[in-house]
């Protein structure tokens, strides 16, 4: 599940399931609606996810992968 907030367009929404697509449109308010078939829009926004958080995120030396 990937969750994003565009401070462009000021929307929140989930990604489940690599297809299905819920919009918050406000915050504080549960306002909004989701689209079961919305394969091809997951996509592209995943992939918008991934891109940002490969250029922005900032790796954390206090966690670790812990190799047994």
């Amino acid at each position: 599940m990937t969750e994003h907030v565009s401070e462009k367009d000021s929307i929140s929404y989930i990604i489940g399931d690599r297809k299905c697509l819920l919009y918050m449109h406000e915050d504080l308010l549960y306002n909004g609606f989701i689209n079961y078939e919305a394969l091809q829009e997951c996509k592209s926004l995943a992939d918008e996810f991934t891109y940002l958080w490969d250029k922005h995120s900032v790796l954390d030396p206090s966690l670790r992968t812990m190799l047994l």
